[in-house]
């Protein structure tokens, strides 16, 4: 089993080597897109994109990172255990990760050893109108779409899987979607308009000249290469080390692959440590697997966002037996425990490693066997540290009694869409509406602090837009809309409740309860926004306007230390100690 250093190193080479090869795709598809403009362009910027990846110390940079990426993935494949529970994203990242390296050596070895054959670039001007003259511009053009699909498809799911579990991620999505399918699309279309222009003017004379005259960036004596000397390159130095490259590459993935056989069979027979669910299940595991691997091997349908590499609490574990019979938690373990204020009987299933028997409960399933990026569902129930928000509109029942049913409907309704946007905006979670109150759960997946600083955040952005509504609106109403919102933060009872299709992710508890009397209060001391002084806490800010007040709440034992905000819009928190 790999140790916890080890690990965080493979997946940090992972990730690092990762980088650098996307870095070198999105370079060659900046250069086929400016197609687009002209072939000239295309052959300039390759001009620049050779003099930095053949600089002293990055030559080598590029296949050091194909082959680091893929030793570190076999590496990780070797020791897994099972490969159930893996996604479909996972295993389309996988096979596509199998040939990546067999496709990239391909291009590299073809561009670098023709170069320093030749002392020469491979000027678009001059390829596309080598191909145009052998008629092999369909088979290049199928080739080259389907090979960068597969490595960037590949990089793609590689960056999702690291980036979902940042909180401002999904705020992003759109903008990177766009990032990750535009250069695809604009590189396909400019490798078809350079290759239509060199058609177009091949019976130029000036343009063959040019062609002709064209000479390599590093060499101004030569002229550029006949298609048959070129051919004679091919075939008498390219194919052979690809061709060599291309064996050892197969011959390593079947020595994986026994190897892995053989290790299986070897940890089948170790397999002594019972690990008993809370569902009945049972597994016998060797020791020194994990409680996630166990699941996996079970059956069992158990979250681990961020692929069981310790990195989120998704995989989390009540422990049923003494908890104090494992080894405590290190150091990355006890940081996300720590974040998500886990009991002494929580573990990360992903990090702990059994050497006894042990019962466990996973307390968070897989969302869909489909698609392990999607939120957990809280589907057992969980008692997690968030910040809630409870908004209302003021007087708008007196309102409504006195407009047609269309307009009531109309003004609810572009209400709702701002105040929901900006909740969402600011990472929140939308619980429900209630009539013309809000309700909406900040913190869930991203803890405490960020969550405190991101219903803070929200409160502001809907002042903001109430005053844009109000705008909006004012033909219509004869006095503006009037808002109430009340923060809390504390425990609450985070599940997914209900029945049928009305089952719904939402909070319970008495933190839920103090968060929607503190928007009460707002009536009562008549401003715009309550934030207890949790909320406060959490998020290491402080309002150097307000003045700190103590109110009485119905159910709570003694008063609840609040900061009433006239205006929210014009809020501006200040950090502790900034």
């Amino acid at each position: 089993m790999i140790n916890t250093k080890l690990n965080s190193a493979i997946i940090l080479v992972r990730l690092v080597s990762g980088l650098i090869i996307m870095v070198y795709c999105f370079g060659h598809m900046i250069n086929h897109s400016l197609g687009i403009i002209s072939v000239e362009s295309m052959d300039k910027f390759l001009e620049y994109f050779a003099i930095f990846w053949r600089a002293p110390g990055i030559y080598y940079l590029m296949p050091l990172s194909i082959l680091l990426h893929a030793l570190a993935a076999l590496f990780t494949f070797l020791h897994r255990r099972s490969m159930r529970g893996l996604t479909k994203a996972e295993i389309i990242q996988f096979v596509l990760g199998l040939l990546l390296p067999l496709l990239l050596f391909m291009h590299i070895s073809y561009g670098r050893v023709t170069y320093d054959m030749t002392g020469r670039l491979g000027y678009y001007s001059y390829f596309f109108d080598t191909i145009e003259k052998d008629n092999q511009f369909t088979f290049f053009f199928i080739f080259y779409s389907i090979m960068l699909a597969m490595v960037w498809v590949h990089g793609c799911l590689g960056l999702h899987r690291w980036l979902s579990l940042k909180p401002w991620y999904n705020r992003l999505w759109l903008f990177f979607y766009t990032l990750a399918i535009m250069p695809y699309i604009t590189s396909m279309i400019g490798v078809a308009v350079g290759y239509r222009e060199v058609v177009l003017r091949k019976f130029d004379s000036s343009w063959s000249n040019t062609i002709i005259e064209k000479t390599p960036w590093l060499d101004t004596a030569g002229l550029p290469m006949s298609s048959e000397q070129l051919k004679k390159i091919s075939d008498d130095f390219v194919m052979p080390v690809a061709g060599r490259f291309i064996l050892a590459f197969f011959l390593s993935v079947i020595i994986g692959v026994i190897l892995r056989f053989i290790w299986l069979q070897i940890e089948k027979r170790r397999s002594n440590i019972e690990v008993s669910f809370s569902g009945g299940e049972k597994v016998n595991v060797s020791p020194g697997s994990t409680i996630l691997e166990a699941s996996r091997l079970a059956g069992i349908s158990h979250a681990a966002i961020c692929g069981g590499n310790g990195r989120c609490s998704t995989c989390r574990t009540r422990i049923l037996t003494d908890p104090e019979s494992l080894r405590p938690p290190a150091s990355e373990e006890s940081k996300v425990l720590h974040r998500i204020s886990a009991a002494p009987n929580i573990r990360l299933a992903c990090q702990v490693k059994l050497h006894q028997n042990i019962q466990v409960h996973p307390l968070l399933k897989q969302a869909s066997p489909s698609d392990g990026h999607q939120r957990p569902t809280y589907a057992d129930g969980e008692e997690v540290d968030v910040t809630l928000l409870f908004a209302d509109l003021r007087g708008f029942t007196q309102m409504s009694n006195q407009r047609l049913p269309f307009d009531v409907v109309f003004i609810l309704n572009q209400y709702f869409e701002l105040m929901g946007e900006a909740i969402e905006t600011s990472g929140g979670y939308l619980d429900k509406f209630i009539g013309d109150g809000i309700m909406a759960i900040f913190g869930m997946h991203s803890g405490s602090e960020i969550g405190a600083k991101q219903a803070i955040g929200a409160a502001i952005k809907m002042g903001q837009q109430l005053e844009v509504l109000n705008s909006r609106l004012e033909d219509e109403l004869d006095r503006p809309l009037e808002i109430g919102i009340g923060l809390h933060r504390g425990n609450a009872i985070v599940g997914n409740m209900g029945y049928g299709d009305a089952m719904a992710v939402t909070a319970i508890g008495d933190t839920v309860n103090v968060a929607s009397r503190l928007e009460g209060a707002c009536k009562t001391l008549g401003v715009q926004l309550v934030v207890s002084e949790e909320v406060l806490q959490a998020a290491s800010v402080e309002f150097p306007d307000v003045i700190q007040k103590d109110v009485e709440v119905r159910g709570s034992a003694k008063p609840i230390s609040v900061f009433p905000v006239d205006n929210a819009s014009t809020l501006k928190p200040v950090v502790v100690g900034v």
